[in-house]
């Protein structure tokens, strides 16, 4: 009975799993999000600037993390871990900003709950990895939150692309070994929870 190849065996598997990780990166599939919403919810984007600004701080601010980790020494000596460290602490300075535009610009409750969902993620995976000590993807935070919009905003159509997107992704990274599944799962779970309080915290206030 033949022995089934191993992960290095089938470098096409790998070639296909780092392609995926590469244009799943999550600045980018937000910012794909944020002009399909745009293009289909014309109530939840009140003015163009209000798409600006939200690519901006949700999108742009975090990919600086790639070209810094780069340019920053002790950054760079640390490689992939300070990389994660530098995009995680850039994406919460972001996710911060934009819900305080959010706030300020009178933005549509619809959006606002969006906004301040990605800033109750990255604060509950920085609260599940530096003080619980639990290991939570952080790539899987960052593009479920993107998928779970899909599934919400998009209907039907959102849900089936959602689902692919996401085993695709699931798949590249524990192809990669970049995350555990129990990681990566929890990871997911993370944009879940905090829509959900975000559509709570709306529905009070």
């Amino acid at each position: 009975m033949m022995n089934e190849p191993t992960r290095s065996k089938v470098p096409v598997l790998d070639s296909l799993a780092r392609a995926i990780r590469i244009v799943t990166v999550p600045p980018l599939m937000v910012a794909v999000i944020l002009f399909v919403l745009y293009a289909l919810h014309d109530t939840m984007f009140l003015s163009p600037s209000h798409l600006v600004f939200s690519e901006l701080f949700l999108a742009v601010v975090p990919l600086l993390a790639y070209p810094l980790s780069y340019m920053i020494p002790a950054i760079r000596k640390k490689g992939r871990n300070g990389q994660r460290s530098l995009a995680m602490y850039l994406s919460a300075a972001g996710y911060l900003s934009v819900v305080a535009y959010g706030i300020f610009a009178g933005c549509a409750e619809s959006l606002r709950t969006i906004q301040l969902t990605y800033l109750l993620s990255v604060l509950l995976l920085l609260f599940l990895n530096k003080v619980l000590r639990v290991r939570a993807s952080g790539h899987a935070c960052s593009v479920s939150g993107p998928i779970l919009l899909l599934c919400l905003y998009v209907g039907i159509g959102g849900v089936i692309v959602g689902l692919l997107l996401y085993t695709a992704i699931f798949w590249a990274s524990v192809r990669m070994r970049h995350h555990t599944p129990k990681e990566f799962l929890i990871g997911s779970v993370t944009p879940i929870v905090a829509y959900i309080l975000s559509y709570l915290f709306y529905m009070i206030v």
